[in-house]
């Protein structure tokens, strides 16, 4: 199952079509993802979507929005590629590299990646998003994948001067506004049999910077939900950032950051592509919507 959100509505994606849930269900779902997803309330979902061809009435031409809008917390997890964890010179240990973005940092999958005032360092991570869908605390392995509603491609953008000054500021240097874009869908593991395939890809004005198989990452998806959750209760809504393979612009020689009139371009196969226009707040109202 695809899910999407156009026009800020929760949709069902049958091919091309976004099936608005509900109006399908005659208004007895909620119209936010977000809600759906705290609530458990997917299975109830996916119930929805052998009735959705046919419902034209149903049928959402608008704005692809991020499908999560309002997360819980966004955990993201550093260092699990062996590549980027190399080209850093650092070396994961016992315990997790583990960082918070603030939730005010999602945009959509189409919008804008804005640079603030200044900030010249500003970097990308292509990276695979898990939404967990069913609360959690000491989540055993063979129980992990029940607790995952969906993935999605993102990307956890950066300010390099800002994350590493003053000893390490993560929180700070990836929580600006329009750091984490995310989407374009919403995709249930009934979508993905075969996670460790999955591709995961980063594009700069068209030329690859980032490639990478999900079964490279150092701790697979259950596992990264095992290990977080033996430190908090994970909560329906929350997001776990996957970790960035290796090809980031601050390990290149010489670094090489975004800016204003760039071309993002993050993609997983299996779910779908992001492509963000990066401006700086000066310009910000002048890009492609």
């Amino acid at each position: 199952m695809r899910l999407t959100r156009i026009d800020d509505r929760a949709c069902i994606q049958v091919g091309e079509q976004h099936y608005d849930i509900a109006r399908l269900s005659d208004q007895q779902l909620p119209s936010e993802l977000d809600v759906l997803v705290r609530h458990e309330l997917l299975p109830q979902v996916a119930a929805l979507a052998t009735r959705a061809p046919g419902h034209d009435d149903a049928v959402l031409n608008g704005q692809v929005g991020p499908p999560i809008r309002r997360p819980g917390t966004i955990f993201g997890w550093g260092l699990n590629f062996g590549d980027h964890t190399t080209q850093s010179g650092l070396a994961q240990d016992e315990l997790p590299t583990l960082f918070v973005k603030f939730p005010s940092a999602v945009t959509g999958p189409y919008d804008p990646i804005v640079i603030p005032q200044g900030c010249d360092q500003v970097d990308w991570e292509a990276e695979l998003a898990i939404v967990i869908g069913k609360p959690g605390r000491h989540i055993t392995g063979g129980d992990a994948m029940s607790h995952v509603a969906g993935l999605m491609c993102a990307q956890d953008v950066s300010e390099r001067h800002v994350q590493l000054n003053a000893g390490t500021q993560f929180c700070l240097g990836k929580g600006f506004d329009t750091f984490c874009p995310w989407g374009p869908a919403l995709v249930t593991l009934d979508e993905l049999p075969d996670l460790a395939s999955l591709e995961i890809s980063c594009r700069l004005n068209g030329e690859l910077v980032q490639r990478a198989s999900v079964g490279e990452m150092l701790c697979d998806v259950a596992e990264l939900i095992t290990r977080l959750s033996r430190f908090t209760t994970l909560r329906a809504g929350d997001v776990i950032l996957g970790g960035s393979p290796g090809g980031v612009g601050l390990f290149q020689t010489p670094p090489r950051f975004l800016a204003n009139g760039d071309v993002l371009e993050t993609a997983i196969t299996g779910i779908g592509s992001l492509l963000n226009h990066v401006t700086d707040e000066n310009h910000a109202d002048q890009q492609p919507s």
